[in-house]
C-alpha cells in the first residue's frame, strides 16, 4: 500500500536534529519496505496555483489501426 503524506513547511530547516533523524528514518522505512516514492517539501498553500479540471476537456484516446 502507498500513500502520499503531504508536509506543509515554508521554513529552511525548520526541524531539530532529532526531528530531522526520525524523518530520515521514517523515509528508510518506507524505502525498506517498498512504499517510498519521493520526498519533496511543499509551500504555504497561499502560494499553490489552482487548476479547475471542469474547465478542461478530456477527449477518449483513438484508436490506431
Amino acid at each position: 500500500m502507498k500513500f502520499l503524506i503531504s508536509v506543509i513547511d515554508d521554513q529552511s530547516n525548520s526541524g531539530s536534529p532529532a526531528e530531522m533523524a526520525e524523518i530520515d528514518k521514517f523515509n528508510d522505512d518506507l524505502r525498506t519496505n517498498g512504499q517510498f516514492i519521493f520526498a519533496w517539501g511543499l509551500e504555504d498553500p497561499k502560494t499553490a496555483t489552482v487548476i479547475d479540471l471542469s474547465l478542461i476537456h478530456i477527449s477518449e484516446p483513438t484508436r490506431r489501426s
